[in-house]
């Protein structure tokens, strides 16, 4: 156990990557509470207040907003939601249940905000500084393209803000079962305390507008030019440019650096739950992939190769019984039952190779060989054989993205080498070490005498052998 806890340890203390996403993160929910807390803003909500018409409107109007807000930054929506469900819980000429508007304005935090701007996975991915170096090499920098502003997670953005809106107006409470602030004895005042009077000439400038006008005009012309000279992609990924336009726009909707201090001060205990939290996933992932124990190896090691020994076997074993039994009967599509563990599972990353060879629609037999050498395995694919019995190696089946950088073409030694190389990243980033090697070969033959086959059905017999499988 001591080997564990300084092994976390050293984690917490030495991890630069860390240790700045940690700032980083924490800096998401003091700005975004800094600029809900401003003067203008506060305008925008007791105005936003007085739109909702009935109670359960009134509830999943905060919701709506919630989530909205949280698009934009995470942070901001915790404090800007609860505004709003106090702000409307002050209307004397609505009865709302107090309970139904807090949990509403939660759900910006609850439902969306991974799929927002201010998403850590999707930050701290696009910001080479935040990644570990083992993993920037696996992953490289992603941008907001391939993560949240792929069609598939703005879908399931609309798809779950709808859903929360209709499920938070149709479970809200009505008649006799609402609960409003004053049966529950909450205190709504939220007047803002105004900083204390200017005592000395030198606090002159702490109480003036000048700085935060030139901040701004500066900020605003810094990111003018970001716009203007790099991809938008590239701006709007930039975590570090994310959170500079949220501390200047807290500055300026402050008015005055006093303040926007005092704003700051209250902002900082909002931040607790961050500076506890991610140490805490730092600590619990060096412990599972840094501590080792007998024989040096780690915990994730001896649960990667747990599985990965029990994945290859199956698979294994069950092919084979596919092909006896296809041998025994005749039958090109035995359906055999398999083991639960094997049912519904995918794996990605599979990749078919038909060199020109004749082939027909029956008879299909595997014959399967494990190993270690990817780049061996597919340098040998693609190129002559053993007796030059390989003619025009090329792609028919398999992992989209390969599929889509080799399709049609023949493929080479640096061909094969890149494909190994995609098909390799799951063991890199996992570290792990698999009894007989983690390369699992399965070769699909025919008889010669049934002809030769195009690439579709060589393709379809792919896809169909992988659903026997269960694969897909």
């Amino acid at each position: 156990m001591e080997r564990y806890f300084s092994v976390a340890n050293t984690v917490l203390t030495k991890s630069g990557a860390d240790e700045r996403g940690l700032a980083r993160m924490a800096m998401v929910v003091l700005t975004g509470y800094v600029v809900a807390t401003s003067p203008p803003v506060a305008k925008l909500i007791n105005r936003l207040a007085l739109i909702p018409a009935t109670a359960r409107t009134a509830v999943s109007f905060v919701a709506l907003m919630s989530m909205s807000v949280s698009f934009l930054n995470w942070g901001l929506s915790l404090i800007f939601g609860g505004l709003l469900a106090r702000a409307i819980a002050r209307r004397k000429d609505l009865t709302v249940d107090y309970r139904a508007l807090g949990a509403a304005a939660f759900m910006g935090l609850g439902a969306v905000w991974a799929l927002g701007l201010s998403s850590s996975a999707a930050q701290l991915q696009a910001t080479a500084a935040s990644l570990p170096p083992a993993l920037l090499k696996i992953t490289g920098i992603l941008d907001f393209g391939t993560t949240i502003f792929t069609w598939q997670s703005l879908l399931t953005l609309a798809i779950l803000m709808a859903l929360t809106t209709v499920i938070a107006h149709f479970s809200a409470p009505r008649g006799g079962a609402i609960r409003t602030a004053g049966d529950l004895g909450v205190d709504l005042d939220d007047e803002p305390s105004k900083p204390a009077p200017r005592s000395r000439p030198g606090e002159w400038f702490e109480y003036s507008m000048i700085l935060p006008i030139l901040a701004g005009i500066l900020t605003l012309g810094w990111l003018v030019s970001q716009f203007l000279t790099k991809p938008f992609l590239t701006v709007v990924s930039s975590l570090n440019g994310y959170l500079l336009v949220f501390l200047i726009l807290g500055l300026v909707l402050h008015g005055t650096p006093r303040n926007f201090l005092q704003a700051v001060t209250k902002a900082v205990p909002a931040t607790a739950g961050i500076l506890v939290q991610f140490p805490l996933y730092a600590a619990m992932a060096a412990i599972l992939t840094k501590a080792t124990g007998h024989g040096g190896m780690t915990i994730s090691s001896h649960l990667a190769e747990f599985f990965s020994e029990r994945l290859v076997g199956t698979v294994a074993n069950n092919i084979n019984q596919i092909a006896r039994h296809a041998n025994a009967t005749g039958k090109c599509r035995p359906r055999l039952p398999l083991p639960s563990p094997m049912r519904g599972l995918s794996l990605s990353g599979l990749t078919v190779i038909s060199p020109t060879w004749p082939g027909g629609s029956c008879s299909v037999i595997p014959n399967i060989t494990q190993g270690d050498r990817m780049a061996g395995l597919m340098i040998y694919l693609a190129g002559p054989g053993r007796a030059n019995e390989h003619e025009e190696p090329h792609l028919v089946a398999g992992d989209s993205a390969l599929m889509a950088w080799h399709d049609d073409n023949e493929l080479n030694r640096d061909a094969a080498l890149d494909i190994a190389n995609a098909l390799d990243r799951a063991k890199q980033f996992f570290d792990t070490e698999v009894d007989g090697g983690h390369v699992f070969h399965c070769s699909l033959s025919l008889a010669a005498e049934e002809g030769q086959l195009s690439d579709e059905r060589w393709g379809a017999i792919a896809d169909e052998f992988m659903k026997e499988m269960d694969f897909t």
